[in-house]
């Protein structure tokens, strides 16, 4: 306890020398004219850190119908890909970066490093037994079994965008899933649908679809996609396509698949905000959305909808606490009887955790 007391009395000496007072530090920063440093920010800005913070989070991908992943990692030592079999409990490197980084740069005709390879996003084949890049607008293709890397040579715009896409897990689904993949959710003008399977994937074909709302407009919507104004994509002359118009809905589905909730925001009163799309072609043109200024008082609205399997339309919650207030973490319990959330006001100065018992939502 003595030892203790002397340290601190020892600290509160030694202070005044060492370390500059708060109020010291005060006065210099009204002597300064309380001025931005900038050249320090940026030396802490994402940017300058990259190459010291390296890899954050591990993003693994499948391999085709298999078990097996890959996922790359960076670190002090530079970049690697791994590859993971999970059924003979091995992690080993996905090829032999030296002699890749060798072969590239003959086949590129540009030197790279065995630790700092080009590559971000690669495309297996659903065997797995190779996967392609991009590089440069040129396709390559790597056999995992022989070793080879091989050109295919440019690609197109449109076909370098189709590889991306794949490469990246394919196009997002409109299908918003329950957990046990025999029912899912999609949004389409405005309006939630749900499709029972009559089996599992495999039979996806087989399916009963059923409209569960009917009252989705613009600004008041589940969800949508601009199928009018922009909804063509000229590839060429004689080459067009229009954009499906199904979307993910955002539902929060219960883990007995049982049930989902979903929220949906009003903001038919909100007034529009304008901008100038300078990008657009032939000329710039204006646009607008919905946007609450602070201080406004006509501000989006959000309602809460809890939906039952068996039942033919969503069931609205009503949760009042606060004036124009926000509703988050949306989940469900074990199962599908008690949905919990929280429900914040606007100046996020107050928040609750409310459960709701499903049965007798109303």
């Amino acid at each position: 306890m003595r030892s203790a007391k002397l340290l601190v009395l020892s600290l509160l000496l030694v202070q005044p020398l060492g370390f500059p007072s708060a109020a010291a530090a005060q006065e210099r920063a009204r002597e300064a004219g309380n001025q931005a440093n900038w050249p320090l920010a940026e030396r802490f800005s994402a940017e300058a850190l990259r190459n010291a913070v390296y890899s954050t989070t591990l993003a693994a991908r499948w391999i085709g119908e298999t078990d097996s992943l890959w996922y790359s990692w960076k670190d002090a030592r530079g970049t690697r890909f791994e590859l993971v079999v999970p059924k003979t409990r091995t992690r080993r490197p996905l090829f032999d970066h030296t002699q890749f980084a060798a072969d590239l740069s003959a086949l590129a005709r540009k030197p790279y490093e065995a630790s700092a390879l080009p590559m971000n996003a690669l495309r297996f084949e659903r065997d797995g037994r190779s996967f392609s890049f991009v590089l440069d607008s040129v396709k390559y293709v790597y056999d995992l079994a022989t070793a080879a890397l091989s050109s295919k040579g440019k690609l197109t715009r449109d076909q370098i965008a189709e590889e991306r896409t794949a490469a990246q897990g394919g196009a997002p689904t409109f299908r918003a899933f329950a957990p046990d993949s025999t029912v899912f959710v999609f949004a389409r003008d405005h309006n939630l649908y749900l499709v029972e399977l009559k089996a599992r994937l495999d039979t996806i074909s087989q399916v009963d679809t059923v409209r569960i709302t009917t009252d989705g407009v613009k600004d008041y919507s589940f969800g949508a996609r601009d199928t009018t104004e922009n909804r063509l994509q000229q590839d060429s002359a004689d080459n067009i396509r229009s954009r499906d118009p199904r979307v993910r809905a955002s539902v929060v589905w219960s883990p007995d698949s049982r049930a989902f909730a979903i929220t949906r925001n009003d903001a038919r009163a909100v007034a529009d905000l304008y901008l100038v799309d300078v990008l657009a072609t032939p000329r710039p043109k204006l646009v607008s959305y919905k946007y609450a200024m602070p201080g406004e008082e006509k501000v989006p609205q959000q309602e809460l909808y809890i939906y039952r399997r068996g039942e033919q339309a969503v069931t609205p919650v009503s949760v009042p606490r606060w004036k124009d207030q926000r509703l988050q973490n949306l989940h469900f319990t074990t199962g599908s009887d008690r949905l919990r959330l929280v429900r914040r006001d606007r100046l996020q100065r107050n928040l609750e955790l409310i459960e709701i018992a499903v049965a007798q939502a109303r």
